[in-house]
């Protein structure tokens, strides 16, 4: 560890030149921007029916595909707490089981 790396980084030619190259191609860039003609925004107007088209076909796919997976995953969970309140709480007459759904 004779050597300061920071400071021989900072002296060397080659980090020099590389500011160089970076000050240069800074500069290339803000000259080629050129100002833009009208800058001022613009609103148009369209028909909804594409978005109502698109949420109509989403709504689609979360009935056919979404749901159904939704059940699914759910369905023995339901299952086990159905069992659960049949062993324990059935006897008592207390609740009935739609409670717990």
């Amino acid at each position: 560890m004779d050597k300061d790396w920071h400071h021989v980084w900072n002296n060397s030619k080659v980090r020099h030149d590389m500011l160089r190259e970076l000050m240069l191609l800074k500069r290339r860039g803000h000259a080629s921007q050129a100002p833009k003609a009208d800058t001022t925004p613009r609103t148009y107007t369209s028909t909804d029916w594409l978005g109502d088209l698109k949420n109509r076909v989403f709504t689609l796919f979360q009935f056919a595909f979404v749901a159904p997976l939704v059940i699914v995953q759910t369905h023995p969970e339901f299952i086990a707490d159905r069992n659960i309140f049949e062993d324990s709480e059935k006897k008592a007459k207390f609740h009935s089981w739609q409670v717990i759904w």
